[in-house]
């Protein structure tokens, strides 16, 4: 039997209520924890959802986003409520200093700002009085309410797991995580099992749950960027300052110098914590958000089929957490996205939203933003010119829909505007110049070493060489869904032009998933241009815009075996998309076991799962070499005027630790350490110098080393320690050893 349920909304008055109550219990918070009552639970639950939810709100009912629908003005209230935030805090350390307070990223002052926001918004949502309630309403069944509380479970399953593996070393846990999560996949598309308005839910829960069982691996950050990220924002944290003249790209974004910290400082959680929780907790809205593009797009199917493909690729949830600064601008990304296919708001909403988004994404990512531009711009002109074509070819044969779109010239040299504004100013003209060399190098080499594996980072991937067969029908699986691209992206062409298309996909839209292929495409032939990001970062960009035109291209190769079948013996045929859907769904839930690791795990294969522990060297740290890192970089200890010398990826935790890695000069420059360098063991050093080693180096007897320093392309390769001169230890604690040569 089913029930129905119905949701009309808060009026204003409430939402006043509930901020200013909310409001009032944080600072009581606050205020016993600085009395010594330690309410820490309490504390970062309060902090969260009033730092999350509160500004957001109020300035969306101001907007009234809520006539869009529950769903979407929960989404673009985070996101404003997270730039909130962010401008708060930059106005914060830009004007506080001026008058004599040197601390202005403080608990004190931010919870005063963020206090004094919230009764300013409170009395302007007061003042418009807009009671407008936005309404939910759906049928469910009682074994669809059972379903919803397992599903729930998933990301609790995700912490338990992981502490399990942190302290008793068993991935029993894990495994029957990430098979639920695919037995889940493989269900998504049984209608009785899962109505379609679960599939929001749903997402964000197995997106979290993906996350979650790869970020809470170990009680530190593990990998290679998000070393950087910890080391700005922890100098944030402690100094209660941020220094905008520090040159370095990662230091000009607000999402990890401004939004972490405020976090950290307001919440009581350390930084790592931030970055492990809460910022896969934003992250995780990110497939929410494209679920809701994608149905507007396609259909609601399509659509979660879609979000599940970005989500099980391993990019999403493995990579993706070592680049939190990524995250952010990810869901301002969507976000924008999202908001490019509403036509039902106010042109000076839909302004301000636009330009809102499209700062989040300048301050929170530099590449991103360099490629969304990129991508806007170049389709953009193609659609200008396919429109001035088609008004004067446009015949009774040749019909060619001109489709109007909100986005304007204006719009993108506004974004182009701020972008190289910001990045000029406060970056000392870093992240321009970066990208600048990149196209200069591109450009250059582009007719002396296009198909060059040594200069195609792409390239050199395909011809990777599989280790085993079953590594090669993985390498199979992947050029399998390059194929289903090309072929959604020509199938919705033809049908697009044809006006002979079932989804509702405009001609800009085409466009972009075009150009989104081109730059596939790209990442392959131009050389150093893949590399200047990252292959397989580029890819899950794109992923945002050739998704659906994968399940596309996967349905339509699907039906055209029994369609060709059925003219072979002159049969009718009869398409049976349900049966379509479940076959898909079946393959995804391979493509998680795969991605995943779970299947090499399993088979011993060259197991591949950093989660799983199938991984032995990794930037992956345990507290004994946390402990030692502690001692290192401890300038009562060390004045830092001698170079540490250490393998590669024991150097990414002392830099997270002290420094920023430096790749134009190969070591790392410090910053709280005057002179301070940190470089990667090569066979050669030589004079007065520290050597740091950690529990893979000990254990194993081995260092990860570059032997070619001078070599502006890294050769990493592992040695004995046997081949290192290593004399006079200074400090053992079991799991790492420190020595000072002379």
């Amino acid at each position: 039997m089913s029930s129905y349920f119905e949701y009309r909304g808060q009026k204003v008055h409430k939402y006043i209520v509930y901020s200013l109550i909310l409001n009032a219990v944080l600072i009581s918070v606050l205020y016993l924890d600085a009395e010594g009552i330690t309410v820490s639970v309490l504390r970062g639950v309060i902090s969260f959802i009033f730092l999350t939810f509160v500004p957001g709100f109020l300035i969306g009912k101001i907007l009234r986003l809520d006539k869009q629908g529950f769903l979407e003005f929960l989404l673009y209230s985070i996101g404003l409520s997270l730039m909130a935030i962010m401008i708060t805090g930059f106005l914060l350390n830009i004007s506080l200093p001026i008058i004599g307070i040197h601390r202005p990223i403080s608990e004190f002052f931010i919870l005063s700002a963020l206090s004094s926001l919230t009764v300013v918004l409170c009395l302007i949502c007061h003042h418009y009085d807009n009671d407008f309630s936005n309404q939910v309403s759906f049928s469910y069944t009682r074994s669809h309410i059972k379903m919803l509380l397992l599903i729930s479970l998933l990301p609790i399953l995700a912490v338990i797991a992981t502490f399990t593996m942190n302290y008793y070393e068993t991935n029993i846990l894990l495994y029957i995580l990430l098979i639920l999560v695919s037995l889940v996949i493989a269900l998504v598309t049984v209608k009785n099992i899962f109505p379609e308005w679960i599939y929001p839910y749903l997402v964000f829960i197995m997106a979290l749950s993906l996350l979650f069982h790869n970020s809470l691996i170990s009680n530190y950050v593990w990998g290679w960027d998000v070393q950087q990220e910890y080391y700005v924002s922890k100098l944030v944290v402690d100094s209660g300052f941020w220094n905008s003249s520090i040159p370095t790209n990662v230091n000009a974004m607000l999402s990890i110098v401004i939004l972490g910290p405020v976090y950290s400082i307001i919440s009581g959680l350390s930084m790592e914590w931030v970055f492990k929780i809460i910022y896969q907790f934003f992250f995780a809205l990110v497939p929410i958000v494209m679920y809701l593009v994608f149905k507007k797009l396609t259909n609601p199917k399509v659509a979660v089929l879609s979000v599940i493909f970005f989500i099980t690729t391993l990019i999403f949830y493995k990579e993706m957490i070592q680049l939190c600064r990524q995250e952010i601008a990810e869901l301002f990304l969507t976000l924008l996205l999202l908001l490019l296919l509403n036509n039902n708001l106010p042109g000076r909403t839909w302004g301000i939203l636009f330009s809102v988004f499209s700062c989040g994404i300048i301050i929170s990512h530099y590449g991103l933003t360099y490629m969304v531009i990129g991508l806007i711009a170049l389709s953009y002109v193609l659609f200008t010119f396919i429109n001035l074509v088609a008004r004067y070819i446009n015949t009774d044969k040749v019909i060619i829909p001109v489709t109007p779109i909100r986005l304007n010239f204006l719009h993108i040299c506004i974004f182009i505007f701020i972008a190289l504004s910001w990045y000029i100013a406060i970056t000392s003209s870093t992240a321009f110049y970066s990208v600048s060399s990149v196209i200069y190098q591109v450009i250059s080499s582009m007719f002396t070493e296009s198909l060059n594996p040594t200069a195609s980072q792409g390239l050199a991937i395909i011809q990777k060489v599989p280790v085993s067969q079953m590594h090669l029908l993985y390498t199979y699986i992947y050029y399998f869904n390059q194929v289903c691209i090309v072929l959604g992206l020509l199938y919705l062409s033809y049908k697009t032009f044809a006006r002979k298309n079932m989804y509702n996909y405009s001609i800009m839209q085409l466009i972009m998933c075009g150009v989104a292929v081109m730059v596939l495409v790209g990442s392959i032939v131009l050389p150093y241009f893949a590399s200047a990001l990252n292959t397989t970062r580029i890819y899950h960009i794109m992923q945002f815009f050739v998704s659906p035109v994968y399940i596309i291209g996967f349905i339509f190769a699907l039906e055209s075996i029994p369609k060709v079948y059925a003219r072979i013996v002159k049969s009718p045929f009869r398409s049976n998309l349900s049966f379509t859907y479940g076959i898909i769904s079946l393959f995804l839930c391979v493509y998680l076991l795969f991605n995943s690791g779970v299947i090499f795990q399993i088979l011993n294969d060259h197991p591949s799962s950093m989660a799983l522990g199938g991984v032995p060297d990794y930037p992956l740290y345990n507290d004994l070499e946390l402990e030692s890192a502690n001692w290192m970089t401890d300038p009562t200890i060390y004045s830092g005027y001698i170079p540490v010398y250490s393998d590669y990826y024991r150097s990414l935790l002392i830099s997270g630790k002290n420094g920023r890695w430096d790749y134009t000069s190969g070591g790392i420059t410090s910053y709280n350490w005057s002179d301070a360098n940190i470089y990667v063991l090569s066979l050669n050093q030589s004079g007065t110098y520290y050597t740091y080693l950690g529990s893979y180096n000990i254990n194993k007897q081995l260092v990860y080393i570059d032997p070619y320093p001078q070599h502006r392309i890294k050769n990493l390769i592992y040695t004995s320690l046997n081949n290192l001169a290593l004399i006079n230890e200074i400090y053992d604690n079991g799991g790492s050893v420190i020595y000072y040569n002379i």
